[in-house]
């Protein structure tokens, strides 16, 4: 056992210390108990090859046992504060941190300290002001720290993808449906200006109706022409944005053209202009 351990890049900083033989025995004991190691007889085979996996299983033992209430704050706390790294060097360090430092992260406890030194993750001294200050217990938990730090982040990386697939998902449903649904207005208004239409020919060929009348009627036919022509263009205004939105893309100068004529030709309509001036164009004037 002292052989294989004396291999370990800890081991060759400092030696082996006690905390490492206590690792490597508590795992064998674990072995026996569940009956993985027949007759009780330990030979090398059963961790000569297997220390580095020994040290990140203690590690993920531990954390493992605690509430889970508590887990992810004991986890991000020693992943994320207790422990320096330096992905450019590869040099890495337990972190000593004041206990008051500590209780002020979210869900730090003072039992959860001393639930993490008590089953021997962390161990406070006294530091230099006479206060209490915690770090990892031992330098062979660095590297399985590290190595849960990465797949934890790893993790949490993926579903930040995911979540941010499924949010685009909804915006691209969401600008289909009320694409879908202006269309509908536009056919419908299409259909009662087709109807306005025969009610005109029909008014001035027939001549029953009066001055007033129809009068009426082509009001009626204008404000729906403009009434299509608005809906049709608040249609356009959607691919506008929706090129706008990839990067370093502009509408086409028809699209351009099309902007300004609509504000030149209805410059009492507040609404639309609001939601013209609104488009961030940028460089693309």
């Amino acid at each position: 056992m002292t052989q294989k351990l004396s291999e370990t890049k800890v081991s060759q900083r400092s030696g082996i210390e006690a905390f490492q033989l206590q690792i490597l025995c508590e795992y064998l004991e674990d072995k026996i108990i569940k009956g993985e190691i027949p007759n009780n007889r330990i030979e090398p085979a059963y961790f000569e090859d297997k220390i580095d996996e020994i040290y990140e299983g203690y590690y993920q033992r531990l954390i493992d046992k605690l509430d889970p209430s508590v887990r992810t704050a004991a986890q991000l706390l020693i992943e994320e504060d207790l422990i320096y790294h330096n992905e450019k060097t590869g040099d890495s360090r337990r972190e000593s941190r004041d206990s008051g430092r500590l209780l002020d992260k979210e869900g730090i406890t003072q039992k959860l300290l001393n639930d993490l030194e008590s089953n021997f993750l962390l161990r406070r001294e006294v530091n230099s002001l006479g206060g209490i200050s915690y770090e990892v217990s031992h330098d062979t938990l660095i590297a399985p720290i590290l190595k849960s730090k990465g797949e934890r982040r790893a993790l949490e990386k993926a579903d930040a993808e995911r979540r941010e697939a499924q949010q685009k998902k909804r915006k691209r449903l969401l600008f289909t449906t009320v694409v879908a649904a202006i269309l509908l207005f536009v056919f419908v208004i299409a259909f009662i200006l087709y109807n306005q239409n025969l009610r005109l020919v029909r008014a001035l060929s027939e001549s029953k109706q009066s001055k007033k009348e129809v009068e009426k009627t082509l009001n009626d036919l204008l404000e729906a022409q403009k009434a299509k022509e608005l809906l049709e263009f608040k249609v356009e205004l959607g691919r506008i944005k929706q090129v706008l939105n990839g990067s370093g893309n502009c509408p086409t100068p028809e699209q351009l053209q099309k902007m300004k004529d609509m504000k030149t030709k209805y410059p009492t309509d507040s609404d639309l202009q609001d939601q013209i001036d609104r488009i961030p164009l940028g460089n693309c004037r």
